[in-house]
């Protein structure tokens, strides 16, 4: 199915220069539309992870402390949870863009380096050549 996109494409395949540009937007549109379903069920399962979390938490202290040192840490668990359990998820959620934003620009260096390497095999290919074709004039 998301192959059909590439028929955006087709009409810059005539233009060589072009069409390495287009295809180098093409496919980080397509990068970004397909990590845009991870990112939304990551979002969906953190926001369902913090009323688990926050209820663990306080069994947790239940199970491990006596009732009256367990009531502070409660209050305090319940005061200060609710506010750094979402924090967590969003800091989780910027870890996630980093490390997809960096795939994106290793990928991008990964691709500069073959086109290097690419150039680099064409200009050993004409020098060959030219090297050939000067032996073949001295014969």
């Amino acid at each position: 199915p998301l192959s059909i996109f590439t028929l955006i494409l087709l009409p810059f395949a005539c233009v060589p220069n072009s069409f390495y540009e287009k295809a180098e937007i093409f496919s980080k549109l397509m990068f970004w539309f397909e990590n845009l379903f991870i990112i939304l069920l990551f979002l969906i399962y953190s926001i369902l992870l913090i009323p688990i979390i926050f209820v663990k938490m306080l069994y947790n202290l239940f199970r491990s402390m006596k009732l009256y040192a367990f009531l502070p840490f409660a209050l305090i668990w319940v005061i200060f949870g609710l506010l750094f359990l979402p924090l967590f998820a969003i800091r989780d959620m910027a870890y996630l863009f980093k490390i997809l934003c960096n795939y994106s620009d290793q990928e991008d260096t990964v691709n500069e380096k073959v086109r290097e390497e690419a150039k680099q095999d064409r200009i050993v290919i004409f020098n060959e050549v030219i090297d050939v074709m000067k032996a073949l004039h001295y014969i």
